[in-house]
This record gives C-alpha cells, sequence and structure tokens, in this order.
C-alpha cells in the first residue's frame, strides 16, 4: 500500500504516518490494528521521531482495543 511506497522512497515519517493512520482504522474497525501499529513504531524510531505532546486520545484504543465512544 502506500505506506510500503513511502518507505521505499526513503519516506520514513509520511510511511510511519500511514501505518499510524491504518492502525487506527483498524481499531476502529474491530479489527487487530498490531501489525499496522508496530510498522508505525518501527519507522518513528528509524526516522528518530518523538511525540511532541502526550498520549493521544486514540492510543487507549490501540492498547484495549476498544472503540471510539459516539458522539
Amino acid at each position: 500500500g502506500a505506506a510500503r511506497d513511502l518507505e521505499a522512497l526513503i519516506r520514513l515519517l509520511p510511511a510511519a504516518d500511514a501505518f499510524a493512520d491504518a492502525a487506527l482504522l483498524a481499531a476502529r474497525a474491530g479489527l487487530d490494528a498490531t501489525p499496522f501499529a508496530s510498522e508505525a513504531e518501527r519507522l518513528y524510531a528509524a526516522c528518530g521521531a518523538v511525540p511532541v505532546l502526550g498520549p493521544l486520545p486514540e492510543t487507549e484504543w490501540l492498547a484495549t482495543g476498544a472503540t471510539p465512544a459516539a458522539g
């Protein structure tokens, strides 16, 4: 997919972002987000990206398998 294409072009940060987006979408759909989250973490580490802010609310969805509340 697009994330692999970006990685092949040595665009690690956009590739990591694409995998992180895929992880969120998978989690929201009730699917296993682990493969996407793992790839995102690997690429963020490879390009030296670190979060500027604290954990985002979505992080909890990935960790617990929960879905966002409606509303």
